[in-house]
């Protein structure tokens, strides 16, 4: 069995990680979620602006979890189905996987997919150099 000279310190420098590596964390998921909402507003469809402008990113994170949201879509494009019906339609939802008559122009999921592998290292790589620098 391994006695430790100074439990203390030890102690101190473990307990000063998690904070380190939560805030690096927390700092990248944000610079990921913008870089996320731009490619998606660059492979968004052309369209009088509205569809761009509704992509957005916010920060969801609570007590145990670190996350952002990101999201296209809304209030911003929410529309009436016909003049005169009170039923409506996300036509960012009609964009990304089709509707009636009209095919999908996929611009979320692509640019997800095409990210995902960096934003997962970028966060590897953060977390073990906040380790290190704790």
């Amino acid at each position: 069995m391994t006695k430790f000279t100074n439990r203390v310190r030890l102690q101190r420098r473990l307990q000063s990680i998690a904070p380190a590596v939560r805030r690096a964390l927390k700092a990248q998921n944000a610079i990921n979620a913008a870089e996320l909402v731009e490619t998606v507003k660059g492979f968004a469809p052309v369209d009088d602006g509205v569809l761009k402008a509704s992509v957005k990113h916010e920060d969801v994170s609570d007590g145990t979890k670190i996350s952002q949201r990101v999201s296209a879509g809304g209030a911003m494009t929410t529309r009436p189905v016909r003049k005169g019906q009170t039923a409506t339609y996300d036509y960012a939802n009609a964009a990304e996987y089709g509707a009636d008559g009209s095919p999908a122009h996929p611009f979320f999921w692509p640019a997800w997919r095409l990210k995902r592998r960096r934003f997962k290292s970028r966060m590897t790589r953060a977390g073990k150099k906040a380790i290190q620098e704790a």
